[in-house]
């Protein structure tokens, strides 16, 4: 089942005894579960109906004794299971899920990874549970997810403020949520989120973040490519190298594309490329700048930077700073 579909049977009252939760992308997973703990029971049913366990300090047979219980003045009894993924033997649930009790809605989520097809316990708990898959998505698909989900609470964000927060913080759903979600407190409805609110709140400059980077770097602007460089370098635990290298990797990438798909109208190649027609300025003049032939040398860099910031063939001394400064010199410079 798809996450829209679980949302619109919970919002029914419409329940499954087994909800099988599962993916790299917790977000979907923990919104499904605090749904379900929202919707299932009146408020004054949960002291005696409701019963939240953590996969590393669960015993599969207390859990199962809990799950077939039946509830105390309500319809439903609620368990969720959470961190399933730290439950050793989990396998050990078998009984249950192959006999689950009508009365009891049991939520397994299980993060940052998919349970083995291939045992009896995974083909029984598969059969029987109402399943979501959690993916997650490619950074391309951020900035529309991050105007659905600002539409969605009722207010605006404009296309720059957008592609700044996924540039900035990834295409972790959790993380941007939340800073979303701390951002429009205090807010009217309807009103909308500038990236200037962004820069000021959520700690990026205006001037220098990857977002610039990539401007500058397409652009070849060499002193402000090193202008945000070593403001990187002043300010690390707000400009992580590996937000940077990723961001540089994908905004690359994208260039390459751009070359190959040059043909095409505006808004196809800003479909292919998964942006807005409004940023395609921003790859046409690094296309010009970075012919076609230089960008997999300068992505077989980026990568091999990525290895190195994980500290693979550097020297004991070597910083981030360092790292970055000879992948930036090597970008300008041509070297490979």
């Amino acid at each position: 089942m798809s996450f829209q579909e679980v949302l619109e049977q919970v919002k029914k009252k419409s329940f499954h005894p087994l909800y099988f939760l599962e993916g790299e992308e917790s977000f979907y997973i923990d919104q499904i579960s605090d749904l379900l703990e929202e919707n299932v029971l009146q408020e004054h049913e949960k002291s005696f109906n409701l019963s939240i366990f953590y996969g590393r300090d669960t015993d599969p047979n207390q859990l199962m004794n809990s799950a077939r219980q039946f509830p105390m003045g309500s319809a439903y009894q609620l368990i969720l299971l959470k961190e399933a993924q730290a439950m050793s033997k989990l396998e050990s649930l078998l009984p249950y899920i192959q006999k689950p009790l009508s009365s009891t809605i049991l939520v397994i989520s299980y993060k940052y990874g998919k349970l083995d097809r291939r045992t009896q316990f995974s083909k029984a708990l598969l059969k029987s549970a109402y399943h979501v898959e959690s993916k997650k998505l490619y950074e391309d698909k951020i900035p529309a997810w991050i105007q659905d989900f600002v539409q969605s609470k009722g207010f605006k964000i404009d296309l720059r403020a957008s592609n700044l927060l996924a540039d900035y913080l990834g295409n972790d759903l959790s993380k941007i949520s939340g800073e979303l979600n701390k951002l429009m407190v205090g807010m009217e409805k309807g009103s909308s989120i500038q990236s200037d609110l962004i820069e000021k709140n959520i700690g990026i400059s205006r001037e220098y973040n990857v977002f610039e980077l990539g401007t500058a770097l397409g652009a070849r602007d060499i002193e402000k490519v090193y202008k945000i460089l070593f403001y990187f370098s002043s300010n690390p635990k707000e400009n992580p190298l590996v937000v940077t290298l990723g961001f540089l990797g994908t905004f690359f990438t994208k260039v390459l594309s751009f070359h190959a798909l040059k043909g095409l109208d505006r808004n196809s190649l800003a479909g292919k490329l998964g942006v807005n027609p409004y940023f395609l300025v921003q790859y046409e003049t690094a296309a010009k700048n970075f012919p076609m032939t230089q960008i997999p040398g300068i992505i077989s860099q980026i990568r091999l930077a990525d290895v190195q910031s994980k500290g693979v063939d550097i020297g004991p001394n070597t910083q981030d700073f360092d790292i970055m400064k000879e992948l930036i010199y090597k970008i300008l410079h041509g070297k490979s």
